[in-house]
This record gives C-alpha cells, structure tokens and sequence, in this order.
C-alpha cells in the first residue's frame, strides 16, 4: 500500500517491494514524492498497480477528512503542516479497507489520469481495486498503469 519512495530511492533494489516477491504484489498509489505532497513511490511495481485520483494527491478526501476530522487521524496529525502529504500516504490503506465491504473500486488501464475518460470509452482493460484486485492476462507485472476516480467523502466509493 504506497510504498514509501524516500526509503525506496534510497535502499537497494533487492530491500523493496516487487512483482517478484509473491504470487500476487498489488499496490494503491495514493502520494507521489515528487509533488512535495506524498511520500509513496510512483512507478509501477506490482502484478497491477492501482491509481486512485492519479495516484499523486487525494486532495478531495484529505480535505474532507481533516474539516470533519473523520479520517480518526490525531490532533497532532491534523495541526501538522505536513497534514496533506501524510492523509494523502494514508488513503491507501482507507481505500484497501473499504474495498472490503464497501466499494467496488473498478479501475481502468491507461497511460495518464488525464486520460481516463478517453481510456474508459475505449473499452480498456478494467479491474477491480483492493481486497479483490487480480491479475489479468496479457498485462505485464511493473508496466500497467490502472487509475479510477473516488469520492471524497466517507467511504470514498
């Protein structure tokens, strides 16, 4: 879930997290290091790698979270100047628990989050995130891209 990219850039390759390790890796990209907003590593790694809201910045639902402090994040957290980069972190494990008995979290494949709606009407391959994502056939571990687009409110389906 996000896998946190400061400690990914920095350790060898043979310590991080890989389609390799097991017979299924799925990953929920919430926060991109690169934006200055997220600490989690932004390229593919998994047999599917899921991009919810782009992948980079959950704005809408760490916006809502922090106003009616209903993510259960900690006064500290919420008064933190770095509030946003850690929501955004953490919304991979709200959206794996919600895929569990609330949402059906159906993603597309698609190079860029821009291109969704267009991906969509193409009839791209689609699948399932969170507790019942699996792989496809005929899509490469560590090179698909899958995105879809949540709610920003509770339970973010």
């Amino acid at each position: 879930l996000d896998p946190a990219g400061p400690l990914y850039e920095l350790n060898n390759k043979e310590q991080q997290l890989y389609y390799t390790d097991a017979k299924f890796v799925d990953v929920i990209h919430t926060s991109d290091e690169l934006t200055g907003q997220g600490l989690g590593k932004f390229d593919p790694i998994g047999h599917m790698d899921f991009y919810p809201n782009g992948g980079r910045v959950q704005m809408e639902a760490c916006n809502t979270a922090k106003e009616a402090n209903a993510s259960g994040d900690t006064l500290t957290e919420l008064e933190s100047p770095y509030y946003v980069t850690i929501c955004n972190h953490k919304m991979s494990i709200k959206f794996f628990l919600h895929s569990i008995l609330d949402c059906d979290y159906l993603s597309t494949k698609c190079e860029e989050y821009e291109s969704l709606p267009i991906c969509s009407s193409k009839g791209n391959p689609t699948a399932k995130m969170g507790f019942f994502a699996k792989s496809i056939k005929d899509i490469k571990p560590a090179q698909s891209k899958f995105y879809l687009k949540t709610s920003g409110n509770k339970p973010f389906c």
